[in-house]
């Protein structure tokens, strides 16, 4: 990898989020083809679910759609690398796998730091690239110290992304339970056939939401991730170099 001294101007936390929109929207269908199978398999895992508890059912969506940004961040570095190719199902389901352990990894140690809480919330910063990392640079050894040096980069832009990621989620859950609401009820004179959101209970409309939002906060965190590795360590002439080699390979 290349390195260098060069600091690019630092991106507002709306701009990097504008990016995350843009590669939604350029690379759709890179990542719909992706994140299809683990969003159908969140919607009907969490149908059956609900038989038994609308939590249930909340747990199991949340579960498997997460587990969908992996392959969504995969396929739009891929895009982002030069290679046009959907990566193959075992690539996808290798980097699901290498994600899902080191989530849960940081899940047990947040589990274990809870009742300290400033500690907790610094593991939960410092592990903002987490996905990326394994799922991107795939590090033969020394994984934890990347993520903990790419956080460590800037505080302020940890923060800032943590921050949208949220309110990002939070937005999706709340306006699929006001548009679920107002198509079933106010549309096709339904009634509410299910308490609401207001309620404090879970409904299919923010569990919908839920799921559909997943690849925009996979993308709006891996846009913070392509910023801070473009400023430190002009990871868009890393690119322009892979690319270059790639081609007069092809053309050799």
């Amino acid at each position: 990898m290349i390195e260098t001294s060069l600091v690019l101007r630092k991106r507002k936390a709306t701009e990097v989020v504008d990016l995350g929109v843009a590669l939604l929207r350029g690379e759709a269908t890179a990542w719909a083809r992706v994140y299809a199978p683990w969003a159908v398999l969140a919607a009907l895992g969490a149908a059956l679910a609900w038989t038994f508890d609308p939590w249930v059912a909340a747990a199991w969506a949340l579960l498997f759609a997460r587990l969908g940004q992996a392959p969504v961040t995969l396929a739009v570095a891929e895009r982002v690398a030069g290679r046009p190719a959907v990566p193959p199902w075992t690539a996808r389901l290798g980097a699901v796998g290498r994600s899902a352990f080191a989530q849960g990894l940081v899940t047990l140690l947040l589990a274990v730091c809870i009742l300290v809480f400033p500690i907790a919330v610094w593991v939960w910063g410092r592990a903002l690239y987490l996905t990326e990392v394994v799922v991107v640079e795939r590090p033969a050894a020394g994984t934890a110290g990347r993520v903990a040096a790419l956080s460590g980069i800037s505080a302020e832009n940890v923060v800032a992304t943590r921050a949208w990621l949220l309110a990002v989620e939070v937005w999706a859950v709340i306006a699929g339970e006001a548009i679920g609401q107002l198509v079933v009820d106010g549309v096709l004179q339904m009634g509410t056939p299910w308490s609401t959101l207001w309620d404090g209970a879970v409904t299919p409309y923010m569990l919908v939401g839920l799921i559909a939002v997943q690849p925009l906060l996979a993308l709006i965190r891996f846009a913070a991730y392509l910023d801070v590795r473009t400023r430190t360590e002009a990871l868009d002439a890393w690119f322009a170099v892979w690319t270059a080699s790639a081609a007069g390979k092809e053309g050799a």
